[in-house]
């Protein structure tokens, strides 16, 4: 029995010391490493009930492309970006049911990259849900940044100072050449989406059509994940929901067959995949000019004193980044 206790204490106390540096390794603020990401996949819960118009749910090029305080300088639309790394449909339903919670959005719009996303067995924002758990993984680099404050305090939860919306900033540029046959072939054929992403999709329609909630599918540029395939797969789930529910039409954006001003060797932060600043700039500016003529109720908003002082800070926070363009080529 002794032994037993021994090594029963042996392993909570292991156990608690290693909860205890995860919570050290957490991002505390959305400025810290790694903050933006992990802030931005959840803090979503934490925003001011009943301030978000619009809701931005998808992988990685929705945290990369789309600055919602953009929209919102832009527009006068308030916006969240929900992106999370290797996102699926499954988890974006989860998302948007807990969203009604606390908010009552009048568009939902889904990355379409997600509908081709494989179900990976740790990824999407459920990786997030564990954090503490895998923080001395994914956020080991921060070692070389501690201060006194990690040691003894928890991370912020607070919606009312995330200047960021769920946008990662990044200020790298990957001279990236794109194919001369990239999303040429208009004809080409659908590709099937799997019987596991038509039933969440299916959970995901029918939930914003009970609430009233408008949805859209779009893209966003990622040269390196897209095709016209897939393009014809979204163009075809849409244009079947649209026939079967002429009452609640689905709308669809991409950008990745055009998108004026966007230069793929300026514009991406890697080979393809991922939207630099100036890339989310045109990307932010053709997304808020969709929603405003597809959805005239977002046109005049009641204005919300909060987001004018976060844009102050949004504002800073860009100013005061140490510019470190970098040019990379193949």
């Amino acid at each position: 029995m002794k032994k037993f206790i021994k090594i029963t204490s042996f392993i909570l106390i292991v156990a608690v010391i290693y909860l205890y540096m995860g919570m050290v390794f957490m991002p505390k603020t959305i400025t810290d490493a790694g903050g933006s990401k992990y802030y931005g996949a959840i803090s979503y819960k934490y925003e001011p009930k009943n301030s978000i118009d619009v809701m931005f749910y998808g992988n990685s090029d929705v945290y990369s492309g789309i600055s919602p305080m953009e929209i919102y300088r832009k527009t006068g639309i308030t916006s969240y970006g929900c992106g999370a790394a290797k996102q699926t449909l499954g988890a974006i339903y989860k998302q948007l049911k807990f969203t009604l919670r606390t908010q009552t959005p009048k568009v939902a719009v889904i990355d379409a990259d997600c509908f081709y996303q494989a179900n990976p067995p740790f990824g999407g924002t459920e990786m997030y849900d564990y954090a503490i758990v895998a923080a001395p993984f994914l956020y080991h680099s921060r070692w070389k940044e501690l201060k006194p404050r990690d040691f003894v305090t928890f991370p912020t939860m607070n919606g009312k100072d995330n200047f960021l919306k769920g946008y990662h900033y990044s200020d790298k540029v990957y001279d990236y050449k794109v194919k001369d046959d990239f999303m040429a072939d208009l004809s080409a054929m659908p590709k099937p989406l799997k019987k596991s992403v038509l039933k969440d999709f299916k959970k995901i329609h029918s939930l914003c059509r009970k609430n009233g909630i408008a949805l859209s599918l779009i893209t966003i540029p990622s040269p390196v994940s897209w095709d016209n395939a897939k393009s014809n797969g979204i163009k075809k789930l849409v244009s079947d929901y649209n026939k079967k529910f002429p009452d609640f039409e689905i709308g669809f954006y991409d950008m990745n067959l055009k998108l004026d001003g966007f230069d793929y060797s300026r514009c991406f932060r890697d080979r393809g995949n991922h939207c630099n600043y100036d890339g989310a700039m045109i990307v932010t500016s053709a997304v808020g000019q969709y929603l405003k003529d597809n959805y005239p109720s977002l046109h005049n908003p009641p204005e919300r004193k909060n987001w004018h002082r976060l844009l102050g800070k949004y504002d800073d926070f860009i100013k005061n980044r140490n510019v470190q363009t970098v040019y990379e080529h193949k």
